[in-house]
């Protein structure tokens, strides 16, 4: 935000979270830009601000998917292979070490 503010950007994106007096952790995305005076200071604020919660939490649902997956994938007491459909190229093998 300094960045744009300091008119080293035409636009900001931002992430941010917000706690919620019930508790929760909100997540926004706000998008937009400064407008100027006639001196070139920030006068204004043009964008919106979406409130983007769920996104976030099925992505770190995703995420932890992910990381379960692999853990059983590459300690599996047996081999297990990967391929693509239809032409069986081998994808993922769990006899090779963990990246």
């Amino acid at each position: 935000m300094r960045e744009h503010l300091r008119g080293k950007s035409d636009h900001l994106e931002m992430e941010y979270q917000l706690h919620h007096r019930d508790g929760s952790v909100r997540w926004f995305l706000s998008c937009g830009r400064v407008l100027r005076d006639e001196l070139g200071r920030p006068s204004h604020w043009v964008g919106f601000d979406w409130g983007a919660s769920e996104g976030w939490l099925r992505e770190e649902e995703l995420e932890l998917a992910r990381k379960k997956y692999a853990t059983l994938f590459h300690r599996s007491p047996v081999p297990i292979a990967l391929a693509t459909y239809p032409e069986g190229r081998s994808t993922s093998d769990s006899t090779r070490a963990a990246a």
